[in-house]
């Protein structure tokens, strides 16, 4: 078992930008009314009529006496959906007609058991505190990329529809407002390009809970299948203000609704394309280690390490032995200690770093999540998925702060790899089952760090060891160790030099996670 930390080059803690409007109290732009802004009157905007337009053009109606004059296509309401721009607003366009009943049914499905009090992080601050729940009270669960065929299709649909390419997605966020939970004024962040919101269900009539846009004097009616979507910067790059919204609370219903974040960066999981000697496909993946220009692999265990800082930090694994003075609750040993790895200076190993208590409760919260790894492509437009070939783990992808022992660990991680906690991305945790294994990969000039936590001990000569072949090393999995290490060099390229891959345990099953920066 182990977890990947991996630390971006950019923010990327959901945040909120901070608007230049009549707005007093925290760093957050979160007014408490709609007069704390320069508001406009607000226009009431529902789009039935293009919803009824949309349908009759496409060959059905919901009007009574109406019939369509050709079906679906299956898995979806009506095939290719269209963006219509709005006459209220040139800065939107609305999409009807997105998605069916039935591809609503399985998103509300997969969202059933992960969803999480909402958070937003500012981006002003040098800690990236959590706002308090005055700002934000609806609840949030977090999709995995292309977690089931259905969900892969609405991503790619919504892509085509917006006209941006699928890499630039970020994960699918499915919101849910229960009667008066709400998301005050925000802006969705000058690093995202473009945002589109789609409803899931109706509300009453007269329910409220629209999405407002005070500046443009608009509230957007909630229509069951309906998207609305913005730029979030100008052409100069600037956030554009006027894109301020909120989410106002429904009276007596619930509204559910899916935030499509396109970022300005590439942010599927991606694999850069070392200049190896690697044939094949666009993907620098090498069948084994001669195929690429290999030093011989020394095997590094860093067992000494562990002892080491046991000892110094007062306890010791080895017989006889007795630690000066126990573990903080929690933690094996309290503060955790970066040391650097005589072997090579890119590396520095992080021994003892957490608990078998909080181990058990990073794979109980991955116990429901687990699918199948998946690898995208940054060189092709199209940013599809890499077959099976290349990548044969289980992912889990675990939300902020999912509780107070991960949030902990959070913390912990980012403060041993001395980079500040809005740069982390949720914590990947994954699992190779014996035989599986990640081949050669690069994890991205767009990340500037990576620590990978092992999460359990494999049997001697199990292999399974993370290898990184231009180096020359091979890590043997260590329980409660992390390895660190930058992705980029000062010139801001890759470090081709960190390309490495996850090897197969022959017998037993190992697990980590991945802390990307």
């Amino acid at each position: 078992y182990g977890v990947n930390f991996f630390f971006s080059s950019t923010v990327m803690r959901t945040a909120v930008a901070r608007p230049t409007l009549n707005v007093t109290g925290p760093e957050i732009s979160v007014a408490k009314n709609e007069q704390d802004v320069n508001a406009k009157p607000a226009i009431l905007v529902d789009p039935q009529d293009i919803i009824e337009a949309d349908l009759a053009q496409r060959g059905q109606s919901k009007k009574k006496g109406k019939k369509g004059k050709k079906d679906a296509k299956p898995g979806s309401l009506l095939g290719e959906p269209k963006a219509y721009p709005l006459k209220e607003s040139d800065k939107f366009h609305v999409i009807p007609n997105f998605l069916s009943d039935e591809e609503i049914q399985h998103m509300l499905g997969l969202a059933e058991n992960i969803w999480v009090r909402s958070e937003v992080t500012t981006v002003e601050t040098d800690s990236g505190v959590r706002l308090s729940s005055e700002y934000r009270t609806s609840y949030s669960g977090m999709l995995n990329y292309n977690m089931t065929p259905m969900l892969q299709s609405l991503e790619e649909r919504m892509c085509k529809a917006c006209g941006v390419d699928i890499k630039y997605l970020e994960r699918l966020n499915i919101v849910r407002y229960t009667p008066g939970q709400y998301f005050k004024l925000h802006h969705d962040g000058h690093f995202r390009s473009k945002t589109a919101f789609l409803y899931l269900n109706d509300l009453p009539a007269g329910d409220d809970g629209e999405t407002q846009f005070p500046q443009l004097g608009l509230k957007f009616v909630p229509r069951k299948g309906l998207a609305i979507a913005w730029a979030n910067v100008l052409e100069t790059g600037k956030e554009d203000l006027d894109t301020v919204h909120q989410g106002l609370p429904p009276k007596t219903a619930t509204k559910y609704g899916v935030n499509f974040f396109f970022s300005s960066t590439v942010m599927r999981t991606a694999v850069a394309r070392p200049t190896l000697n690697v044939t094949g496909p666009e993907i620098s993946v090498a069948k084994n280690e001669q195929d690429v220009n290999a030093k011989p692999a020394i095997l590094v265990d860093p067992q000494d390490i562990i002892e080491a800082d046991l000892a110094q930090r007062g306890q010791s694994k080895k017989k006889g032995k007795k630690g000066k003075k126990d573990a903080k609750p929690g933690s094996l040993l309290g503060e955790p200690k970066a040391y650097p790895l005589k072997e090579s200076d890119k590396f520095h190993v992080i021994p003892n770093f957490l608990s078998d208590e909080e181990i058990q409760h990073m794979l109980g919260l991955a116990e429901n999540i687990w699918v199948r790894s998946e690898v995208t492509t940054v060189e092709t437009d199209s940013g599809v998925r890499l077959s099976s070939e290349y990548r044969t783990s289980y992912s889990g992808m675990l939300n902020y702060n999912m509780t107070p022992m991960l949030q902990s660990l959070e913390e912990r991680m980012c403060k041993a790899c001395g980079v500040d906690i809005k740069y982390l991305e949720r914590l990947n945790i994954v699992r190779y089952t014996p035989g599986q294994y990640f081949k050669l990969h690069h994890d991205g000039h767009f990340r500037s760090k990576t620590a990978f936590l092992y999460l359990n001990d494999l049997p001697a000569g199990d292999d399974g060891e993370t290898q990184f072949p231009q180096l020359g090393l091979k890590f043997v999995p260590r329980k409660g160790l992390a390895i660190a290490w930058a992705n980029v060099l000062e010139t801001g390229k890759e470090d081709l030099d960190t390309v490495h891959q996850g090897l197969p345990p022959k017998t037993a099953t190992k697990y980590g996670v991945n802390f990307f920066f």
